[in-house]
């Protein structure tokens, strides 16, 4: 359990450990994990008249190895009775040569479907699994192993999932599979307003009358987990205007806020390091001070810093510019990613200047180039994003997060489309 619940919160998930039925049905996501016998799992269940109300989940649920089995009708495991979501049967492993009981370790998986559980995922990886008895391949199975025989890896149906493996405990793959890309409102300060550019140009800026503040909260109440937030003033300047602002946000919301702008200084990066800044945005200091950047951060501080590479796209090469898109560093953006990646870093955020603040659509062809380039990294997509069916199109290339700023503020992607995409599975 203690394994499952740091591999969420590394994810940025808000975690709850119950058995209240009340608060199990507020959740907007929910694990069933299993450890042990399947006789004692479901015993547990009925004490606590669960078992009716497991089969009702209208939510996204998540069954982990012993999880996924008791989704089924029964298992030959002491002859017991299971929840009959999936019917199908749980038996044991036969003992044989060079199979040893229970399978215990790093086996390959191989998916028969393209599923929302799986989308983030590369066919024959391998998960790590400690178990006796195994599911059957039955019609929900869309994910494959082998231990003396085929067993079912991955099921879906309707909303209930499962997980032979245990995903926090597979590396990198699992912790692709807990993730779906999750949409982060941007909030941009300018003189401790709200506004946004357009294509970074701050003589083209469109002041909203919203208290940023009050708009924060609005997001939060929409269940929007994430924020991020840019500091004009620090861009343009080099001096933030807008500290008190983003210390009230913090203080005042349960959103995890990233926050960039104007931090081009190693005293800077630990000032906000310090604080309760969930990542922090680091963008023309990374560019410009590569060397001292990356010498002055721990390894273990490197999972709190968001890369921004900010990219004008020229002659089909993407180059970075710096410092508010106003100056050209002459670097190229593939090559400095893998610098970066090279060096520890795994988050990064991507804005396509010609696209910021237009509502003309994301650039998916760059997202999805550096997608396939670097697939082991947590991509956040930024600008041009206007309807719902741009999210859409984001989330089919499996990218971590997307952030958006001015089609909410306009209404261009509705709260209700908001909450949708919040709850998908």
């Amino acid at each position: 359990m203690a394994s499952l619940i740091f591999a969420l919160k590394r994810i940025d998930v808000n975690v709850e450990v119950t058995n209240e039925i009340s608060s199990i049905k507020e959740a907007s996501h929910i694990i069933l994990p299993g450890v042990g016998a399947a006789k004692n799992a479901m015993m547990r269940l009925r004490q606590k008249e669960l078992i009716n109300e497991i089969s009702n989940f209208s939510q996204p649920t998540l069954g982990i190895c012993l999880g996924m089995q008791l989704f089924m009708n029964a298992s030959l495991e002491d002859d017991t009775e299971c929840l009959g979501i999936i019917s199908n049967s749980c038996k044991p492993f036969e003992n044989q040569k060079d199979y040893p009981v229970p399978h215990m370790g790093w086996n390959k998986v191989h998916f028969n479907t393209n599923s929302k559980l799986t989308k983030n995922l590369t066919d024959g990886e391998y998960y790590y699994f400690v178990h006796s008895y195994y599911v059957p391949i039955c019609n929900e199975t869309i994910g494959v192993s082998r231990y003396t025989n085929d067993f079912s890896a991955v099921i879906e149906r309707d909303n209930f999932f499962g997980t032979q493996f245990h995903p926090e405990k597979s590396g990198l793959p699992g912790e692709k599979l807990l993730v779906n890309m999750n949409l982060i409102p941007a909030i941009d300060l300018l003189d401790q307003k709200c506004v946004r550019l357009l294509r970074g140009d701050f003589d083209q800026v469109t002041f909203y009358d919203k208290d940023p503040l009050q708009l924060a909260t609005h997001y939060e109440s929409l269940g929007c987990k994430n924020l991020h937030l840019v500091d004009l003033n620090g861009t343009r300047d080099g001096a933030s205007k807008n500290k008190s602002i983003i210390d009230s946000i913090i203080a005042k919301t349960n959103l995890k806020v990233q926050m960039g702008g104007g931090i081009r200084s190693i005293e800077s990066i630990n000032y906000w390091l310090n604080s309760n800044l969930s990542k922090v945005v680091v963008g023309s200091y990374a560019i410009e001070e590569t060397n001292q950047f990356i010498s002055s951060l721990d390894p273990g501080m490197r999972s709190k810093i968001i890369i921004a590479l900010d990219v004008l796209i020229r002659d089909g090469e993407p180059s970075i510019r710096i410092h508010g898109w106003q100056k050209d560093s002459k670097m190229s953006l593939i090559p400095t990613m893998k610098l970066f990646i090279d060096n520890g870093f795994r988050d990064f955020l991507i804005t396509d200047i010609s696209k910021d603040g237009t509502l003309e659509g994301p650039n998916i062809d760059l997202y999805d180039e550096i997608k396939i380039r670097f697939n082991e990294i947590n991509i956040i997509a930024s600008g041009g994003v206007s309807i719902f069916d741009d999210l859409i199109k984001l989330d089919k290339i499996s990218l971590s997060s997307v952030v958006v700023g001015k089609s909410l503020l306009e209404n261009k992607i509705t709260e209700q489309e908001v909450v949708q995409f919040l709850q998908k599975g």
